[in-house]
């Protein structure tokens, strides 16, 4: 969730600049806000996906590639599932545009995270494998 603040309120941030306007300081608390909001709706949305998708798998044992997949769909679907409920007369667009971007954010997130976690060293104890019977 803090890398969906940093990332969206740098946005923020960086925008402004590019387009010759003054940076917006007095909304990067709210916008932060927000964006952690839906950082987290994201993640919520990535973990339920990956639950039911990979619940025969061990952590160890999912691709980043599968990961990756799951988590540009929790990225989408918040973005779709407001647009669904709020409707967007006149601004398909801009949804759809920032459907592409909770996606592409949602990957790369849910991969770094999987990478964090396989360098992480296992904790001493019985394996899945064990505690199944297998």
């Amino acid at each position: 969730m803090v890398a969906w603040e940093a990332l969206l309120a740098g946005l923020l941030v960086i925008t402004p600049m590019v387009t010759d306007k003054a940076v917006p300081w007095r909304h990067l608390p709210k916008a932060a806000l927000a964006y952690g909001a839906a950082g987290a709706a994201c993640c919520i949305l990535f973990g339920l996906i990956l639950m039911l998708m990979e619940r025969k798998r061990a952590f160890g044992d999912l691709t980043t590639r599968r990961v990756a997949l799951w988590g540009a769909l929790g990225g989408i679907s918040l973005s779709l599932l407001t647009m669904t409920i709020l409707g967007a007369p006149g601004r398909v667009g801009v949804s759809l545009m920032a459907s592409a971007f909770y996606g592409v954010v949602g990957a790369v997130v849910s991969a770094g995270t999987l990478a964090i976690a396989r360098r992480a060293p296992a904790l001493p104890g019985p394996s899945l494998k064990e505690l199944d019977g297998e």
